[in-house]
């Protein structure tokens, strides 16, 4: 890299990401009067919240904490920390308020999902609550926040175990880099869901803030756990599971409903429950798909999905709409405590690149939005805690930083993915997996977008794998084949960088 288009930046809190939990952990430490620089990736209207359909999940008062809590529980299958859970589910009527006084105008009809016991979840604009909120919460930013768009964070600063901001490039201009150092770094920068071939994220999300965190000596924790959203269309497309709250049917090839024969909740079992079905028919040679023609006022409800369906030729009034699980959320991230704080000092998490044991095994429908506001907040005033720094002590920077290059390319590290790494997994494939990934150089090199992305995903394909052959047993988004059932020990994985993976029991 060429050192002389160097931009030096100082300033309290650093946030990388714009999706929700990293707009608001933004606006929060601003309104509290830190200097604040958001750097985001490509734009700021950009990751996952945006194209969040199904809504935030909010209790419908206090009587209802008790329930929404145990319909968490159950979704987590003995990975949900309960306390964590009560204390999110219950501090989210605060951010509920902030967001109407912010001018968030929530629709009327509440939605029932999946593993929700009652209808509770809220929307905005039908099936584009993400989009609405994100948008709100963007143009109600503090102006003291300074916006970084388009620019790569690709190396933490850090001293003996503690975080002091980050390096990042121009996603166009490599060569134009900026040194952000900051009291506290929040990272929100979203999950990973282009490790597969077909998923509901977005184009950016390539587990970058998995990496910088673990290559920095962060803990990870069960990594391995993935959400595969049950109804996507096969480019990807999600199909909220607000259709299905609304009637729609799992059907197959010859319209007969098939859920029954899996859950007695049937299309309204939870996420792995229903992702593993569609997977099953699938593996027995059925066409697998989703009668919307249930549905009255559709394209009312449903005004998003209506003109994605219209565009593919596809009416919902009259056609069986073909679907398939595609990769949507990481329950497992970066270890990070009820109130944000890692592994390392100084530095905190939000969001989906979090693992606040919030979701456990298998994240229920809409609680991400509302674990993103929560997080984003409590994140936020954690990093206000950080004692001053003094800037003078701090030595020059390295700014170039070693990445794994690897010998396959993008495509063919999807293609293992898809193959080993889904909602169906054994030790043979998951062996294959670190095998054909074991072949690796070290470069320190000129570093771009792509290639940066690339060695990620080729982290992450290896990192899901050793927690998936160290996790023998079925649970929530993770089904072995050659371990059914679960541990009769709920346990975390947990992995470090240079050790191996550990177990970790679930304590009470």
């Amino acid at each position: 890299m060429v050192n002389d288009q160097l931009t030096k930046v100082r300033c309290d809190v650093l946030v990388i990401g714009s999706g929700i939990a990293g707009t608001y952990a933004a606006s929060v430490a601003a309104e509290s009067g830190a200097d604040v620089l958001l750097l985001t990736k490509t734009r700021l209207m950009s990751g996952s919240t945006q194209w969040a359909q199904g809504g935030i999940a909010f209790p419908l008062d206090t009587s209802d904490v008790e329930l929404h809590l145990r319909d968490t529980l159950v979704a987590g299958r003995g990975l949900t920390d309960s306390t964590t859970a009560e204390s999110l589910i219950s501090e989210s009527f605060i951010h509920l308020e902030k967001l109407e006084e912010k001018g968030v105008v929530f629709d009327l009809e509440l939605g029932l999902e999946g593993g929700h016991s009652k209808a509770r979840v809220k929307h905005v604009g039908g099936d584009r609550t993400g989009y609405f909120v994100l948008d709100v919460l963007q143009k109600t930013m503090p102006e003291r926040v300074l916006c970084y768009e388009n620019t790569v964070a690709y190396k933490l600063l850090v001293r003996n175990g503690t975080v002091f901001g980050a390096l990042g490039f121009n996603a166009d201009r490599p060569d134009q880099r900026i040194e952000v150092v900051a009291r506290a770094t929040i990272l929100a920068t979203g999950g990973s869901g282009q490790l597969f071939k077909v998923t509901t994220n977005p184009r950016e999300s390539t587990g970058d803030g998995f990496l910088l965190a673990y290559h920095s000596g962060a803990e990870l924790r069960d990594i391995e756990l993935i959400q595969f959203h049950p109804t996507a269309l096969h480019d990807g497309t999600l199909i909220s599971e607000a259709c299905r709250g609304e009637g729609a049917r799992l059907v197959d090839g010859h319209g007969h409903p098939f859920m029954s024969e899996y859950d007695p909740d049937e299309e309204l079992a939870p996420r792995d429950v229903v992702s593993r079905a569609i997977s099953d028919q699938l593996a027995r040679g059925h066409d697998t798909f989703l009668d919307l023609t249930p549905i009255t006022n559709f394209s009312e409800k449903f005004p998003y999905i209506a003109r994605k369906l219209k565009t593919l030729g596809l009416d919902q009034h009259h056609d069986r709409i073909p679907i398939a699980p595609a990769a949507h959320y990481f329950m497992g991230g970066i270890s990070t405590s009820p109130f944000g704080s890692t592994s390392l000092s100084r530095l905190y998490c939000a969001g989906e690149v979090a693992s606040t044991t919030f979701h456990g095994a298998n994240r229920l429908a809409s609680n991400s939005l509302l674990e993103g506001l929560v997080m984003g907040h409590r994140a936020a005033i954690s990093a206000l805690d950080a004692p001053p720094v003094k800037f003078h002590t701090l030595d020059a920077w390295d700014a170039n930083t070693p990445l794994q290059i690897p010998n396959q390319d993008l495509d063919s590290i999807k293609e293992l993915a898809h193959k080993y790494l889904n909602s169906t997994r054994d030790s043979e494939g998951l062996l294959q997996t670190l095998q054909l990934l074991a072949n690796r150089d070290l470069y320190t090199l000129e570093i771009d977008k792509t290639t940066y992305e690339v060695a990620n995903l080729f982290a992450l394909a290896r990192l899901v794998a050793k927690g998936a052959l160290e996790r023998e047993e079925s649970r929530g988004g993770h089904y072995r084949r050659d371990f059914p059932n679960p541990s009769p020990t709920a346990y975390h994985v947990l992995q470090s960088l240079g050790q191996d993976p550990q177990r970790e029991p679930v304590s009470g």
